[in-house]
């Protein structure tokens, strides 16, 4: 599996070093749909999206896949801007990076997330998912 961690056409999206919302999706080769995985909001996105990697590669069905789904050299894993934003995330909740987030949740519908809130599914129902949209668009 490939990773695309903030990159833009010269390189690293330096935005992502600070505060925003963020998606990761998962992408096949030559196919033009994406699947939805995740939508989060962080003070920096770059240390929060790295800790999702950490957990993915610990635990594929983090995001609902398999072990042989990350070995696989077709699909790409990535991570992307949604929204910077310029206020300085305060403590540990911080309710309008949350409201923006919902926002984006509600609109987006990232495969992994409850409809409300930035909660994952569980296990079993990410795995469903994830599997069942690869199917769906030809991934597998």
């Amino acid at each position: 599996m490939k990773i695309q961690f903030f990159e833009n056409i010269r390189g690293l999206d330096n935005r992502a070093i600070n505060g925003g919302i963020y998606l990761i999706e998962l992408l096949q080769d030559n196919c033009e749909d994406s699947i939805r995985l995740y939508i989060g909001e962080s003070g920096c996105m770059i240390e929060r999206c790295s800790e999702h990697l950490y957990e993915l590669f610990k635990d594929t069905s983090y995001f609902g896949l398999y072990p042989n789904d990350i070995t696989r050299d077709d699909l790409t894993l990535r991570f992307s801007i949604l929204e910077r934003i310029e206020k300085k995330r305060e403590g540990k909740r911080d309710l309008y990076y949350e409201g923006i987030e919902k926002k984006y949740i509600s609109a987006m519908n990232p495969l992994t997330q409850k409809k409300d809130n930035d909660d994952m599914v569980d296990i079993n129902e990410k795995i469903d998912k994830i599997q069942n949209e690869m199917k769906k668009l030809g991934f597998n």
